[in-house]
Order: C-alpha cells, then structure tokens, then sequence
C-alpha cells in the first residue's frame, strides 16, 4: 500500500445503490429486533434480571463462535445466493416468533432458541456482506464505499429502534411481521447483483479455512496493528459505554432513563454526523493516520469524561467519542479491505468484526470491576489511559502512519 492515494472515483450507482438498499432493509429490521427482545423477556415473559442477561447473551455466542466459519463460507461461495438464504432464513425467523405470540406458545426455551437462531444467521451474513461491499465498490472507490455502508448500519439500526418503539402500540406480531417483509424487500435489490466470483478450494474444512484467514493477520504488520487496536475498542471502550454511562447518570447525576437515552444516542449520532462528512469528501486520503488519530481523540474524549464535567459537559464528550470513533471504524474497515486477498476477504473481514464483538463482553466485565472496586470516574480513568497507551505503542511502531 502506497503512502498516500489519488482522490477516489466515483462509486459504480447502479450495484452500489443495490448494495446499500438490502442492507438497509436489513440494518432497519435488526434495529427494530434490538426493541422487540427485549420487549419480549423483559415485558412479555416478566423474566428476572439474570434471565434477561442470559437471554441477550444467547444471541452473541453463535455470532461470536460462527463469525469466522462464516467468512470461509463466504468465501467460498456466491455471496449474492447466500445473502439471498440468509434475508429469507431471518423472514422465517420472525414469522415463527410472530405465531408464537399470537398463539400464546411463547417460553423462555423457545425465545432462546430465537436468539441462537438469529445469532447463527448473524454470524454468516456480516461476513457475507463485506465481501459484497468489496465486490461493488473495490478500486479507488473503496474508502466512500465502507463510510456508506458504515452510515447505512447505523442510521438503519438507530432508525429501526426508534419506529418499533413507535408502532409498539399495535402490538409485538405486528412488529415481527414488518420486519419480515423488510428483510424479504432486501432480498430484491442484492438478486440484481452481479454474481460474484466463487473463491478457491485449497482445504476441504471450513475450519481450516477460517484458520487460515487467521494466518494471515498473523502475517501482515498492517492487519496486525489494526486488529490490535480492534481488540482494545472491545476492552477499553464497550464497558465505559455500556457499564459506567449509566452508572454515572444514576451516581453523578441523580438521572434517570431518559438522561440514559440521551448519553446512548450521543455516541451514535456523532458517529453519523462524521460519516456524512468523510463519505461527502470521499473518504481519507492516509487512512493510517485517520485510524490513530480517530483512536487517540477518543480516548482523550474518554479521559475527559472521568473529571466529571457537568451533564451537558459528559453528553458533549461522548458525541465527540463518536465523532471520533467513526474515523478510526472507516479507516479500520478500509485497510482491512484493501489488505486482504481477494479469495480470503470476507474470512479477514470476520476477524475484524470479531475483534470487537469476542472482546466487548470481557470490556464489560472489567469495567464492572474497576467501577466496584474503584468508582466509575476511576475506572473511566484507566480505560482510556489504557486506549492512549495501545495507540501510543502502535503509533511508535510505524506501520499505519506511512499509510
């Protein structure tokens, strides 16, 4: 990879435009699901709290445990029919849980096995989806394409939480039901895809397969840093968002939910509104240096918020975490892309999404320690001091800055 690049190409309309509308259909759909189970333990089925955490936890093991499998898979074949499965298998899903409902068969059991379900057809569609981007968008393109399918995840996903909370009135089934017919919708624009190229069989497992997208992390500097400051957002940054905001706003703040809300969406929104400006410039031109210096204004974001600012102060912070975010989530996501072999892209791109999703809940976790054993500013403290101090390692290391 060169040190610096040319101004990008315009993005191909017509397949990228298809590209964009099935995931959007199915971001939105998935954003509203994020609602609707937890209307279900919670509302429905009156379960207790630590029912309730096994529950969101059913959906993240098999994502989790099946993301790199899935990178294989897709690898291997047409990801256009596969993605095709995959919005039909989900339109199912909701279906089943829907009849459910309406019959009165919904239990505990069953919601579980929804979510390991949803979990599996995750894992293989995130992988999937990725190669795709690839498959419309590669070339000089690239950098505007990820920004615009990064936007589309989170304007779908934050967008499709705000109308099933809307339409909740009408009831659970009515919900379930839209958002089978949005992902069913999603399935027309990615059969006018192009086919893609199917990859080379070198091993007869899928295993292998997907070990060998890890060989070649191992093996490129570049991926390795990367991946690196992947894992520490998992570590150092999903517990300050997840764990210690609402315990702030409850200690600090004698708030309630809605100041909850309010931190929640800060994070997002400075994420959108930094997309909209890097995908209107066309991406970066030293994707490197937007990656390390995304990380390290974050975590000074981070840090600022451990002084504990007034309420107005703590929300500014965390929009500009997200502002900052978004910078190193495009850059990230770019260099994966560009780095990795055409026939082990969408096993490269798991790992990348793997590293955040395998370490947040161990973030979680650290952050609920720290903050018991030494209060929440303390503990927002050292995680972003923990962020600097990777950035910083990376960062002396050279790689990403030369490109």
């Amino acid at each position: 990879m060169s040190p610096s690049r040319p101004p990008e190409e315009s993005l191909p309309r017509g397949d990228y435009a298809r590209f964009l509308a099935g995931s959007s259909s199915w971001f939105l759909a998935f954003g509203m699901q994020a609602l609707v189970f937890q209307w279900l333990v919670v509302e429905t089925l009156q379960e207790s709290p630590a029912r309730v955490g096994v529950a969101q936890a059913a959906g993240m093991v098999p994502a989790i445990a099946l993301l790199l499998v899935g990178g294989a898979i897709a690898d291997r074949v047409d990801r256009r029919r596969l993605l095709i499965g995959l919005h039909g298998a989900a339109a199912v899903l909701f279906v089943a849980l829907a009849g459910m409902s309406v019959a009165g068969w919904l239990t505990y059991g069953r919601l579980l096995g929804f979510a390991v379900a949803l979990g599996a057809i995750t894992a293989f569609s995130l992988p999937a989806r990725d190669g795709q981007l690839f498959d419309v968008a590669g070339g000089r393109a690239l950098g505007r394409g990820v920004v615009g399918a990064n936007l589309t995840q989170q304007a779908g996903q934050a967008l499709g939480a705000l109308v099933a909370g809307l339409v909740s009135g009408v009831g659970v089934a009515f919900v379930l039901s839209v958002q089978a017919l949005l992902v069913l919708v999603g399935a027309l624009p990615i059969a006018g895809l192009p086919a893609a190229k199917q990859g080379r069989r070198r091993s007869v497992s899928f295993v292998r397969d997907a070990q060998e997208g890890v060989a070649i992390v191992w093996r490129e500097p570049v991926l390795q840093s990367v991946f690196l400051l992947t894992v520490a957002i998992g570590l150092c940054f999903v517990g300050p968002y997840s764990v210690i905001l609402p315990l702030l706003v409850r200690d600090s703040y004698a708030g309630g939910a809605a100041e909850m809300g309010i931190l929640a969406a800060m994070l997002p929104l400075g994420g959108i509104l930094a997309g909209v400006v890097v995908f209107v410039r066309g991406g970066f031109a030293r994707n490197g240096t937007a990656l390390l210096v995304g990380q390290g204004l974050a975590a000074a974001c981070v840090a600022g918020i451990g002084f504990e600012p007034p309420f107005l102060g703590t929300a500014g912070l965390v929009f500009g975490w997200g502002i900052c975010s978004a910078l190193f989530l495009n850059a990230g996501r770019t260099i994966f892309h560009e780095a990795a072999p055409d026939w082990h892209r969408s096993k490269v791109l798991a790992l990348y999404t793997l590293g955040i999703l395998g370490a947040g809940p161990v973030g979680t976790l650290i952050a609920g320690g720290l903050a018991e054993a030494w209060g929440p500013l303390a503990a927002v403290a050292i995680l972003a001091g923990a962020m600097g101090l990777v950035v910083a390692i990376v960062a002396l290391g050279g790689t990403l800055r030369r490109i």
